[in-house]
């Protein structure tokens, strides 16, 4: 186990720093994308050593992108999960096959984690850039949740770190729901290592759960796109 612990370990490192060798000026494009734009970019007397490297922005649109990529492949492997458990009664039930997709699931979730861990660091020794946070602060949220029909109460929770200019508090938000998914998940793996269906209770909260943290990151990057597009 802790063997696997450390190759999972190993393979989201070598990602992340290949990510960030080669997405450099990439963004996320589903999931809280633009969110670097409100840091320094290093480019003012950073130098060239690998602290400047890890202080500046990239490190953080790298963490975004391979936290974004995790988390939706996890998510994929949840709903392929929904679907073998739903059609158990037609196709029967391999448990095996369960075990597989929902393991995939864990892991790439677990991928997400640490991906988010890393953002969150790199962005708590990042500075801010002030003048896109103020507008961050000052932008018309009622106004613009109105014209793209967003109910507003959905989007309440992101909005107050978005209204304190607080994104690194955001990305923080967003690594705690990962954890709580992640224990959602191990919940369900106990009982399907039981060779046992799980009930739909725990199911139906588990989906929710995803499909609130993605509807959070999607609404942090429409918000983050209107913002850094204003003249």
């Amino acid at each position: 186990m802790n063997t696997t612990k450390k190759q999972l370990g190993l393979k989201i490192f070598l990602g992340v720093f290949i990510l960030l060798m080669v997405t450099i000026h990439s963004h996320s494009r589903m999931f809280f994308n633009k969110g670097d734009d409100f840091y320094d970019d290093g480019s003012v007397g950073s130098g060239t050593s690998s602290i400047s490297i890890i202080r500046s922005n990239s490190s953080i649109r790298t963490g975004i992108i391979a936290g974004a990529g995790y988390f939706l492949d996890s998510y994929s492997d949840m709903i392929l999960l929904l679907n073998k458990i739903e059609m158990a009664d037609l196709n029967g039930v391999d448990y095996n096959d369960l075990r597989a997709t929902l393991y995939s699931a864990i892991e790439k979730m677990e991928g997400a984690k640490e991906a988010y861990t890393f953002l969150k660091q790199s962005a708590e020794i990042t500075p801010y850039n002030q003048e896109k946070i103020n507008r961050l602060i000052s932008f018309d949220y009622t106004g613009f949740q109105e014209t793209e029909a967003i109910n507003n109460t959905t989007c309440k929770d992101v909005d107050l770190y978005l209204k304190a200019g607080d994104v690194t508090g955001l990305f923080g938000k967003t690594l705690s729901d990962m954890e709580t998914i992640l224990g959602m998940l191990y919940q369900v793996k106990v009982t399907i290592d039981q060779d046992q269906l799980p009930e739909n209770s725990p199911l139906w909260k588990l989906n929710r759960k995803y499909s609130e943290t993605l509807r959070d990151g999607q609404y942090a990057a429409k918000v983050f796109y209107a913002v850094t597009d204003q003249k």
